[in-house]
């Protein structure tokens, strides 16, 4: 079945305008907030977005199951008593393991902070895992607007208390938490009312709903695994500053990393409009896609280095007690150009081929070689530099060896030469920002060296943009 390039392109425009909304509340969040908040209540805040980054991961894969063996299903075929059925089993138990958190928080020896952050995080549990059941529920049905409306519900719902708090300058870290945890009550609440044909499609027996539960759980769990892995990358190294150099310097580098992921959340909204459609498409559609969409990304992506510049500058301006998280972001920038590389392509191919092995292999590996680096750099060099780029190493590598291995499996060339000009342009951008800084004459060098990549490979991209520019032509024609 060949993919249909106008209904992909609608419904990346809605995924991509939820996250603009995204983009646009994280980009006040890490840019206003910090004015307005002291910088260890910053910290907490921080701290509760990175510990309720980990709470999906507690439904134990029941959702990535839904999302793999449902993917592609439309909601007139779905087996609606079956999914009514597990999602009041999973709601059962998340709450279960909501609990446990919330009263083990209070029973610790913690600060008041950080016992307030746990437990704002264990009632953020059921909340965000249930509404994610759903979401993904609507994307494997290929509904992704309703998805990305109620990404749009989640985050409005926020901005409007955020902006109350910055004009009335609040500096209670908790007020903020608890605007967040309200917008997912909403966004659970908008999610529930467009399943409500589902939700209300009566139940199987107990017995037959925790073995549907069991079944989705065995193909889920390997991938939730896999997307753990992929977090702890960056997770294990925000443990370990948390853990070493304080809660001020945790604060500011998951500035820095903020800065970087709200760009990360924009661009995955095409993994999730892409895997519905690929997982109907057959072998030489997907072969076809595969070519087109690495190239893309390899003509965009490096694209990302010149922003560094105008963004470092202004940030300097606006946050000058945050310039120390700002010569660290020069370090994380490859992770906008290799993750996105990863997690639409990459990502996305593996788990419409069912390679979840494979995806949970590499991401194992790249956790390991990171951990390993960032524990020499805690206990050995004791350099947040060498901590974070062990992080961006296992990132850079995980993502090209995973192109290799798709490549062999899809029997498609590997372009070793662009991908090693990425590498190179990489390599040649934190020199840059280490021996000239983010000055004029780095931002000249920068766009030289851009240059030089572009020229080397025009063949490739021309013949892509000709490639793209006929494919719609044929799909408007029609």
């Amino acid at each position: 079945m060949p993919l249909n390039y106008r209904s992909i392109a609608s419904n990346a425009f809605v995924a991509f305008f939820s996250q603009g909304i995204s983009m646009l509340l994280s980009a006040m969040t890490a840019l206003l907030v910090p004015r307005v908040l002291g910088i260890d209540e910053f910290g907490y805040w921080q701290l509760f977005m990175f510990y309720s980054s980990y709470v999906g991961f507690f439904h134990f894969g029941v959702n990535d199951g839904i999302y793999l063996i449902n993917g592609g299903t439309p909601r007139s075929k779905l087996n609606k008593r079956a999914i009514n059925t597990q999602f009041i089993i999973v709601s059962v138990f998340q709450t279960f393991l909501a609990l446990i958190l919330f009263f083990a928080a209070g029973q610790e020896s913690f600060v008041h902070e950080r016992v307030f952050v746990l437990q704002a995080t264990a009632v953020f549990f059921v909340l965000n895992n249930l509404s994610n059941f759903l979401g993904f529920l609507f994307q494997a049905m290929n509904e992704t607007k309703l998805y990305s409306f109620s990404v749009i519900v989640d985050r409005l719902s926020f901005l409007v208390p955020l902006v109350y708090f910055l004009f009335s300058a609040e500096q209670n870290f908790e007020s903020y938490i608890a605007a967040y945890v309200i917008s997912k009550t909403l966004c659970l609440a908008y999610c529930c009312y467009n399943a409500r044909d589902i939700l209300t499609a009566g139940l199987n027996s107990p017995k037959t709903g925790v073995h549907d539960t069991a079944v989705n759980i065995r193909a889920g769990f390997k991938l939730m695994l896999a997307n753990i892995s992929s977090m702890l990358i960056l997770g294990i190294t925000r443990f370990l500053i948390d853990a070493n150099f304080g809660i001020r310097v945790f604060g500011k580098i998951s500035f820095a990393l903020s800065l970087v992921i709200f760009f990360l959340t924009f661009i995955s909204q095409g993994s999730l409009v892409l895997f519905p459609a690929l997982r109907q498409s057959g072998k030489t559609e997907l072969e076809r896609f595969f070519s087109n969409i690495r190239d893309l990304m390899s003509l965009l992506l490096p694209l990302i280095y010149l922003l560094y510049y105008p963004m470092v500058w202004l940030m300097d301006l606006w946050l000058p007690n945050y310039q120390d998280a700002l010569n660290y972001l020069a370090l994380l920038l490859p992770i906008c150009v290799f993750e996105c590389r990863m997690d639409i392509c990459c990502t996305t191919y593996l788990k419409v081929l069912r390679r979840e092995n494979w995806l949970l292999l590499i991401n194992l590996l790249t956790v390991v070689i990171s951990s390993g680096g960032a524990l020499l750099g805690v206990h050995y060099f004791h350099s947040i530099h060498v901590i974070l780029a062990s992080a961006v190493f296992g990132i850079v590598l995980r993502s090209i060896v995973s192109e290799l291995l798709l490549c062999r499996i899809m029997d498609a060339p590997f372009k070793g030469r662009i991908i090693l000009g990425e590498v190179a342009i990489t390599i040649i951008v934190i020199l840059l920002t280490i021996c000239v800084g983010h000055g004029v004459a780095g931002f000249l060098a920068t766009t030289f060296t851009l240059s030089m990549y572009y020229m080397s490979n025009r063949r490739t991209f021309i013949h892509l943009l000709s490639t793209v520019h006929n494919r719609f032509l044929l799909y408007k024609k029609r």
